[in-house]
């Protein structure tokens, strides 16, 4: 059994990590031996390091941002390139990491390759972390006596990730805002501003027309089952955040794959964002040297889309049976945009593949930017046409009654 421990010595030195035991009793043991007593425990999962319970009965999750991997990446490069030995290189960078996942990670990995093990192999027991691209590019620069090569180009991958991610959320912010100004705007005025007008037109006795009382009726709604829309909000933000930003491993289903590379605007930018990053990994991977079926297998594994998963793997088993990568992708040309199928074959003549697809790769990317800005560009007018329809829906609804009124008089 794999356990994760918090324990003190006599001095107050707390000391954190994982440890293999056959059970609670032998976990306290070892750690009686080096002067220490168990402050907390739990038992983790044997490979993936996922937490399976807690000595409090709690399960515990984090995670580990790409900002937190790069900064982990960026300086074990360093330290190795310094001469600094892996376990102590390691060891450093636990000490200052201030991802409590990502630095207990460390101290175990650490532990692992003390014991004589490799780094690709410890990796492999967090699999929650460092996913399969990794671990594969790290074992491949192991086995060339590249270690630093390797790092760096997992480096130049999970930066180029880290920037392609935050452009597209950044881009997003501005829409963001201004749908959520509008709802604060809609519920003040459905709270405060409808009920006053509701008692004072009640009050004068005037006949409401069909818009204003639509308007007092949601006023009414609201006011009297609040918690419903809060609630109706919360899961709509849930499901969003699931459909829009789940992981690889959980991926999309069919529908909700569908239904973003069918959405006007939104569509071309999926698969721009999609078979950017399949070109950027299958480059990186090619040019360190594994092979183009286990390549496809971890890029397979690394996207979400249900389509790409199945076109990917269908690919993936017809290159085993000899049939050259573009001829296998042929049947899915309208995920892969232009030239994506074009220059892999150039690639496959030529005999540079990787070049190829890691020059496709950054011109995609820079399209994507661009693209991202001109939807951003077409959908400020929708949303201030749609504002603009609302606050005038409203400004009739409670006008048409004050109007009825003064002309009366």
């Amino acid at each position: 059994m794999r356990f994760y421990y918090k324990a003190k010595n006599l001095q107050g030195d707390i000391q954190e990590g994982y440890l293999e035991a056959q059970d609670t009793k032998e976990l306290a043991k070892i750690l009686k031996n080096k002067g220490f007593f168990v402050v907390d425990f739990r038992e983790v999962g044997e490979k993936s390091g996922f937490d399976i319970k807690s000595s409090r009965g709690l399960p515990i999750s984090f995670g580990v941002p790409l900002k937190e991997k790069i900064l982990f990446l960026r300086n074990l490069k360093v330290m190795l390139d310094s001469g600094i030995s892996l376990p102590e290189a390691l060891q450093k960078i636990s000490g200052y990491v201030k991802n409590k996942k990502l630095k207990l990670a460390i101290s175990d990995i650490k532990e692992k390759v003390v014991k004589g093990k490799k780094l690709s192999e410890a990796i492999s027991y967090h699999k929650d972390i460092f996913p399969n691209l990794y671990y594969t590019m790290i074992k491949a620069g192991e086995e060339s006596g590249n270690l630093g090569n390797a790092l760096e180009s997992i480096l130049i991958q999970t930066e180029r990730e880290y920037e392609l991610t935050s452009n597209i959320k950044g881009a997003m912010i501005y829409p963001a805002v201004i749908i959520m100004t509008m709802i604060g705007i809609g519920v003040i005025m459905l709270v405060f501003v409808v009920p006053s007008l509701s008692n004072m037109f009640e009050s004068l006795g005037v006949e409401l027309p069909q818009t204003t009382k639509a308007i007092i009726f949601i006023g009414d709604l609201f006011l009297s089952y609040w918690y419903l829309f809060v609630i109706m909000l919360g899961v709509l933000a849930f499901f969003a955040k699931k459909t829009l930003f789940s992981s690889a491993k959980e991926g999309k289903g069919p529908l909700v794959s569908k239904m973003l590379l069918r959405i006007p605007l939104v569509s071309n930018l999926m698969k721009s964002i999609l078979v950017a990053r399949f070109v950027r990994m299958l480059a990186i991977l090619l040019k360190s040297g594994v092979s183009l079926v286990e390549s496809l297998e971890i890029i397979k594994d690394t996207l979400d889309n249900y389509y790409y998963k199945k076109a990917i793997e269908d690919a993936k088993e017809k290159v085993q049976k000899g049939i050259k990568l573009s001829e296998a992708l042929q049947p899915y040309y309208n995920l892969f945009i232009p030239p994506t199928i074009e220059l892999i074959a150039v690639g496959e003549d030529t005999g540079k593949t990787s070049d190829i697809l890691s020059n496709l790769s950054i011109f995609m990317e820079e399209e994507i930017k661009r693209s991202t800005k001109n939807i951003i560009s077409a959908i400020e007018p929708m949303i201030m046409v749609l504002i603009g329809g609302v606050i005038g829906f409203f400004a009739v609804a409670m006008i048409q009654p004050m109007m009825s009124l003064m002309s009366a008089i």
